[in-house]
């Protein structure tokens, strides 16, 4: 789906100005920036264009060459690996996951960055990093010394995992007051169930289905795969430990009350299958269908409404627009909020934001970082970008005012915001694909820079979505005996789980399940996950 490019820089002499400039001209010249050609490989979703007008401004502005090197997303690691072990190595090497950049220094092909030359030549890239993210760097160390840089993006407001109820339901059933505790979610459900909520007059609703779960859970303090939008169980720390969610004694708590509520009807009985039944993942067909009367399925933005006349439904607010095909006045009563059910009233529990860690990252070759004035010099430019908002937005977006700006645009609501727009060409799509060129290695967040508050933002923030209500995974790395267990492991827990709920366990399984999962390979997995949390705890 996307391409990897390489970039190459040529140095150009003017014959003229060799001639009259002689041997000491041509030694200037050797000393100029612009003999740097830096080859790379980027994310991208199709070939690059080496005359991109913004490919070309950057290398004017920062008198560099860049040659970018294309890659077929799809066999993206394939293809790259073939051309590292055949001595064709990028300056700058776009890795797709941690699997990849631990091979990559076994390999010997990318260089250690070292902390004290980051501090010196490009302190705004630590700078950013922080103000967007706090302590991630940490994550980004491999045997004790820092190999990458981070890819990210801040993203566009607000998010986080929602708790969607149908407030028409809610209010057919006698429920005035959204619920709070797990007793009052369990009311609703029980309510949706049996108290004929759609008023057909059959016995055809449920409460929730697999991804409403996510929320129970995370009520007990974990979120195991059932309830992951992943679907692996997370890693949380508890007490300066990294525990595996899903063999958690609160999970057993848990699995009890659900399948009490499996066996009562209560629980969606295709909860196995899950909500979406095809298309976009983020899609609630049993919410949207009129299954169900809750749900925690996608993320916040999925549910959010059009915020203008001309917004597309295909970006955000997927569910909302979808159940509004179906039922535009139910769709207007829906609540939405991020707040997961506490086990005692008033006990609220947020958790901090996760952190921006992603599997990608940035590596640069053993070669350039061994070339100290070629490595400098790159630092020294992704110093530049991050700088402020207005080196970062000519970088990535192209000049103010020339390729795009800001205008008023007024929300359905009436409110009036400030929205980004392209002008002139670069308001065609091909035109603008072919010619914008992004050489920032990750998309911050400026907190001294004027931050236009967004129509997502007045949405959002009001329901709670600039928190963290639910435990995310705190593990960034594969493990290294993940691929020998996982998949054995994965389908233990999956039995485990699922029989208890449905019945065809009791109870009490869950810890015959523990200690199932620990003999087939979770005890190793358990160690490891503790030796790498203590090892990027400890990284300087």
């Amino acid at each position: 789906m996307k391409a990897e490019k390489i970039l190459t820089l040529v140095l150009a002499i003017s014959l003229a100005a060799a001639s009259l400039a002689g041997c000491a001209g041509k030694e200037q010249a050797q000393n100029d920036d612009s003999q740097y050609t830096y080859t790379m490989t980027m994310y991208q979703t199709r070939n690059s264009n080496p005359d991109a007008v913004m490919l070309k401004n950057i290398e004017e502005k920062y008198g560099i060459k860049l040659k970018v090197i294309d890659i077929e997303w799809q066999k993206y690691d394939e293809i790259l690996n073939l051309k590292l072990s055949g001595g064709e190595i990028p300056d700058i090497i776009y890795t797709k996951s941690p699997v990849s950049a631990s091979k990559y220094v076994q390999q010997d092909v990318v260089g250690s960055i070292p902390m004290e030359l980051l501090e010196e030549k490009a302190p705004n890239i630590l700078k950013r990093v922080k103000d967007s993210s706090g302590d991630i760097m940490k994550y980004y160390y491999i045997n004790g010394e820092l190999y990458a840089l981070p890819q990210f993006s801040v993203g566009s407001g607000p998010s986080g995992i929602p708790m969607v109820w149908r407030g028409d339901w809610l209010e057919k059933v006698g429920i005035t007051k959204t619920p709070e505790t797990l007793d009052e979610f369990e009311q609703a459900f029980y309510k949706f169930a049996n108290e004929d909520p759609d008023g057909n007059g059959v016995k055809d609703t449920y409460g929730l289905s697999a991804s409403g779960l996510t929320s129970v859970f995370a009520s007990y303090g974990y979120v195991p795969a059932l309830g992951s939008v992943s679907k692996e169980s997370a890693w949380q720390e508890r007490d300066g430990k990294l525990v595996f969610a899903a063999i958690q004694p609160e999970m057993k708590e848990a699995l009890k009350r659900i399948a009490k509520w499996y066996a009562d009807g209560v629980l969606d009985p295709e909860f196995i299958t899950g909500e979406n039944k095809g298309g976009y993942w983020a899609i609630s067909h049993q919410f949207i269908n009129g299954i169900i009367g809750f749900t925690s399925h996608g993320n916040s933005y999925h549910w959010e409404p059009m915020f203008y006349a001309d917004a597309d439904p295909s970006t955000s607010g997927q569910d909302t627009y979808e159940f509004s095909k179906l039922n535009p006045e139910a769709a207007k009563q829906l609540v939405v909020n991020a707040k997961v059910p506490t086990l005692v009233a008033g006990q609220e529990k947020v958790y901090e934001k996760a952190p921006l860690v992603k599997n990608e990252r940035w590596m640069f070759s053993k070669k350039l970082v061994n070339d100290k004035e070629k490595f400098e010099r790159l630092l020294e430019i992704y110093n530049d970008i991050y700088e402020s908002k207005e080196n970062f937005d000519y970088v990535k977006n192209g000049e103010k005012g020339v390729v795009w700006d800001y205008e008023d645009v007024q929300s359905v609501d009436g409110k009036t915001y400030k929205r980004t727009v392209f002008l002139g060409e670069w308001k065609d799509d091909e035109y603008r694909n072919d010619n914008l060129f992004n050489f920032a290695p990750f998309n911050p967040t400026f907190v001294e820079a004027e931050q236009y508050k967004t129509p997502r933002d007045d949405w959002a923030v009001p329901r709670g979505f600039d928190k963290q209500y639910m435990p995310y995974s705190q593990l960034y790395a594969p493990l290294p005996s993940a691929s020998m267990y996982n998949a054995e492991l994965t389908k233990i827990e999956e039995e485990a789980y699922t029989d208890i709920i449905t019945g065809d366990k009791p109870v009490d399984y869950f810890d015959e399940f523990v200690k199932k999962w620990r003999a087939a390979g979770g005890s190793v997995l358990e160690k490891e996950a503790q030796e790498w949390y203590d090892e990027v705890n400890s990284a300087k």
